[in-house]
């Protein structure tokens, strides 16, 4: 027995996010939803390709940061003329998205980083600001510590966790405020 069901998938027509119905048959059919459509500005900025994800793995991680910084900020000015009740919630996703792809880099680098390299001898780039770098240079022995604790014991200590978690959310701000500006 056929099941009809609609899709709701969003596409771009012009420079406005809308909402196309498609239909669809079977029992595995599923519905996409975007929670707040909203216009966005055409950009050549784009997912990777998973072949694309593979090269860009095996770069130094200076040259990842710098990549992933460069692409953030393209894609935010390239989008600075969205509507001003908008411009938070496209700011809140991609902040979320830009957060886990950096986390996802620093999760490559925890070897290095156990064997005595430093994070911020790692990581610090050009388009990184000034507030930034001295946010990292914080955050670099305080992240070194933790990851040869938890190496060494399987768990970071309470204390340490509490001093990584503070600069750690500075760090983030500041890479944020790099970022996440209008242009």
């Amino acid at each position: 027995m056929k099941m009809e069901k609609k899709i709701k998938i969003f596409s771009k027509v012009g420079e406005i996010t809308c909402q196309r119905k498609i239909k669809g048959f079977g029992a595995n059919v599923v519905e996409v939803l975007l929670e707040d459509p909203i216009e966005l500005q055409e950009s050549e900025t784009r997912f990777y390709s998973l072949k694309e994800r593979l090269t860009e793995s095996i770069k130094s991680p200076k040259v990842r940061v710098s990549n992933l910084m460069k692409e953030y900020k393209k894609y935010w000015s390239s989008n600075s003329r969205v509507k001003e009740s908008e411009k938070e919630i496209l700011k809140n996703r991609l902040l979320k998205i830009f957060v886990s792809d950096f986390m996802s880099l620093l999760n490559d680098i925890v070897d290095e980083i156990a064997n005595g390299d430093k994070l911020s001898n790692l990581i610090t780039v050009p388009e990184m600001s000034k507030n930034t770098k001295q946010a990292l240079l914080k955050y670099s022995p305080i992240y070194s510590k933790a990851i040869i604790a938890e190496k060494a014991t399987g768990v970071v200590p309470a204390k340490l966790y509490t001093q990584l978690n503070d600069i750690y959310l500075e760090f983030i701000n500041s890479l944020k405020e790099d970022i996440f500006i209008w242009t």
